[in-house]
């Protein structure tokens, strides 16, 4: 039979992985979609930035993407997929870091995303 995912599914763009990041307002970007009928709440309030494995803050999601748009089209959030989140790297030291999203949909599908390795150089 067909299996289907009811979890969410993202992705960081930035930074890549392996990638350096600087400055006072560098932009993570990302984005978040999840199947029907679930929805991710489009204030960004059930999505969390990590950095080192600790939560920083929620982006500002429901931004259109058009590549993300026309290639989910049957997803929630397809719209306004896309969040992005202002990284104040001068408050982190110079050298290897982690960064991850995670994301709870309205029906309570929890999910670890995009989690990776960057690094800072100020």
């Amino acid at each position: 039979g067909v299996q289907t995912c009811a979890l969410p599914i993202c992705t960081i763009d930035t930074p890549t992985p392996g990638g350096t990041a600087s400055g006072k307002a560098y932009v993570n970007f990302g984005w978040v979609l999840t199947p029907q009928p679930s929805l991710i709440p489009i204030d960004g309030s059930t999505i969390f930035v990590f950095i080192d494995n600790i939560p920083v803050g929620h982006p500002v999601y429901n931004n259109f993407r058009p590549d993300i748009a026309t290639f989910f089209p049957g997803l929630q959030n397809s719209p306004g997929a896309v969040g992005y989140y202002y990284i104040d790297t001068t408050k982190l030291s110079n050298g290897l870091h982690t960064i991850g999203w995670s994301a709870t949909d309205n029906a309570g599908h929890s999910q670890g995303l995009g989690s990776r390795f960057f690094n800072v150089q100020n």
